[in-house]
């Protein structure tokens, strides 16, 4: 399985860009990395010593991946800067259209998910270390 992380700093960040910039409608999405479970264990493991592992498999409704922007969702998405992506939405207002259209470069994904930008384990060391996880 794959999962995106971000540090509750950057959690944050996120909302006070979205508060501040945005002017209704639009979705501001974090570009942020994820990685595999197994290799979060892994560098946990490696930190903090080895213990047993008991791998139960998906449960019920759990995705292998995380999807933040779909393929449909693509269309309408722009880079509003190298952290964020916005998501314009369906039907969008001419003064959304204005703000961002104009002033964002396209999208460069067909879809953002947790498959698209995976962490190795030393960029998984370094987001634990920022975050104060370890």
């Amino acid at each position: 399985m794959t999962r995106f992380f971000l540090t509750l700093e950057e959690a944050i960040e996120l909302l006070f860009k979205a508060s501040i910039d945005s002017i209704g409608g639009e979705t501001f999405v974090m570009n942020m990395p994820a990685c595999y479970i197994k290799d979060l264990a892994e560098v946990l493991m490696d930190e903090y010593g080895v213990v047993e592992v008991k791998e139960t498999g998906m449960r019920p409704g759990e995705k292998l991946d995380e999807m933040l922007i779909s393929h449909h969702e693509s269309q309408l998405s722009f880079c509003y800067d190298n952290n964020y992506f916005l998501t314009l939405p369906a039907g969008y207002n001419q003064a959304l259209a204005t703000r961002y259209q104009h002033h964002c470069v396209p999208f460069p994904y067909n879809e953002f998910s947790s498959v698209t930008k995976i962490m190795n384990k030393q960029e998984i060391k370094e987001m634990l270390k920022k975050g104060k996880f370890i």
